[in-house]
């Protein structure tokens, strides 16, 4: 009942408790319980931003199972403790290892994305335009298209990362990075010399009016 009670807990995002719940039935010694509950607790940790907690439970459960029924999920969710533990090329490690056993997994083009971020904060733009490049389909390929296009900027092609910046906006008019793509455009436009474009990209609706946006239509 204690594995039980610690995922309800964690479906309803009272992480601390699912925590409790899940340290006491890896107390408990059955065996059994092992693997869930250790691959939980390090969920319970992850979702509390321990990600020192969640990588030790993650490679406990990989030492003790390594092809067990939580073993894939356990390798995700190191890439991710990897990542936000600012650690990027152990991060890309892991993800690639992932990759090489399941490439054909739901989670793979998730992992693609994220090896694009850790190249790009480690300042690898070539590599990371790659990465996102491998994003064609799914939840993130609106963050991939425009990781791509930070990228581009990045090596200087002002003209491709607003084509990409572009694209966010006409394909994924609903993407929480709508707005910052559209003022993006319009700066791209106009590092790339092209001013007359760069009005109309500002002026799109999916600008807005914020004071960057008001800024750059000035420049």
């Amino acid at each position: 009942w204690l594995l039980r009670l610690g995922q309800c807990e964690l479906a309803a995002s009272r992480f601390p408790a699912a925590r409790e719940a899940f340290s006491k039935a890896l107390s408990a010694g059955k065996d059994y319980l092992l693997p869930a509950a250790t691959y939980l607790l390090g969920e319970s940790a992850f979702r509390m931003g321990d990600w020192a907690e969640a990588e030790k439970r993650y490679a406990e459960l990989l030492a003790r199972e390594p092809d067990g029924d939580y073993a894939k999920d356990a390798e995700y969710g190191l890439a991710w403790c990897a990542f936000r533990s600012r650690q990027n090329d152990v991060a890309i490690g892991r993800i690639r290892k992932f990759l090489s056993r399941y490439p054909d997994d739901p989670l793979a083009l998730e992992l693609c994305f994220l090896e694009g971020e850790a190249h790009l904060d480690a300042s690898r733009p070539k590599e990371a335009l790659e990465a996102y490049r491998a994003v064609k389909s799914g939840p993130f390929e609106d963050a991939a298209l425009r990781g791509a296009a930070f990228s581009r900027a990045a090596l200087g092609d002002r003209a491709g990362a607003a084509r990409d910046f572009g694209a966010l906006v006409e394909r994924f008019p609903k993407s929480p990075f709508v707005a910052e793509a559209a003022l993006q455009r319009g700066v791209q436009l106009l590092e790339a010399g092209d001013a007359k474009a760069a009005a109309e990209a500002l002026a799109h609706p999916a600008a807005g009016e914020s004071p960057d946006v008001l800024y750059w239509r000035g420049r």
